[in-house]
């Protein structure tokens, strides 16, 4: 009997998931800095992005637009929460402005989300 119930449960294409797991991290993007190396003449400017929960893959796309030069870079961090990436810059004075532009691949929908954080500040000396 209830072999015969199993299988006309089958036979309708029943399917059942388990979604206890799959709520939806929340993630927090930064963009920190710059910090400086003493005697080096490099800025350093922090880049990084935290989640709740481990998530596949996090992408930090990190961009610092200077009065004298432009530099950018990125790096991923696979099956983790955090990810974090730095960027030097030699000082000069002027405006900075710096982007974390993250992306978030989480399950279930495997899809890229994106983050961002922008910072900027003014050096007159």
């Amino acid at each position: 009997m209830t072999g015969l119930l199993l299988m006309g449960l089958a036979s309708l294409h029943l399917v059942t998931a388990d979604v206890s797991g799959a709520a939806v991290p929340t993630c927090q993007a930064t963009a920190e800095g710059p910090t400086f190396g003493l005697g080096t003449g490099l800025m350093y400017f922090h880049f990084t992005t935290t989640c709740d929960a481990v998530v596949n893959a996090i992408t930090v796309n990190a961009s610092v637009d200077g009065p004298r030069q432009d530099r950018s870079g990125s790096k991923t961090c696979v099956d983790s929460s955090t990810c974090t990436y730095v960027l030097s810059v030699p000082y000069a004075r002027g405006t900075w402005l710096w982007t974390n532009a993250s992306a978030i691949v989480s399950q279930p929908s495997s899809k890229s989300v994106p983050l961002s954080a922008t910072n900027a500040v003014t050096y007159s000396q």
